[in-house]
């Protein structure tokens, strides 16, 4: 295998018209690509998490391979994102958008759940933890069967069920 496989990363991106900075500061970081045990960490270790007050689009892909992993960390995250910062830590206040102070920016946030199949706690994490005003859609693939050619034997054991 190769590649980077570690479940512990963080990093912030400022975008500007002629750059993007790599490795920025996340109270001034525009993307924040992380990993949830990634951002639990710093969580902890600042004792503050006002750089998620700001989320306007957050997208989680493989889903699945979270709820795999502890669930809590993405629980924590959850419960710390788009809450009103405790401090303005360098703020440019006229960035700020009113309904972020008067507390409505979950209401706005624009949220993509990615994942190869659902689990209870993927759904309670779209009906509990997104609150967009215009609504939410929960998108499902579906599989036409696959048809067996002619001429291949299909055989199905029945097997007996096991009460305990």
């Amino acid at each position: 295998m190769s590649g980077n496989i570690d479940d512990y990363f963080r990093i912030g991106m400022k975008v500007t018209r002629k750059s993007v900075k790599l490795f920025s500061d996340f109270y001034s970081s525009d993307i924040i690509v992380a990993s949830p045990l990634g951002l639990r960490e710093l969580i902890e270790k600042e004792r503050s998490a006002d750089y998620l007050s700001s989320i306007e689009i957050l997208i989680i892909d493989q889903l699945d391979v979270l709820a795999m992993q502890n669930w809590n960390h993405l629980k924590l995250i959850f419960e710390h994102i788009n809450k009103i910062p405790k401090q303005s830590h360098d703020t440019d206040f006229s960035r700020v958008k009113p309904w972020y102070l008067d507390g409505h920016a979950a209401y706005l946030r624009q949220s993509i759940l990615l994942s190869a199949y659902e689990t209870p706690e993927i759904r309670s994490l779209f009906n509990k933890n997104l609150l967009n005003v215009s609504g939410k859609q929960r998108i499902q693939s579906a599989w036409a069967a696959a048809q067996v050619p002619e001429g291949i034997r299909q055989a199905s054991v029945h097997f007996a069920q096991l009460h305990y």
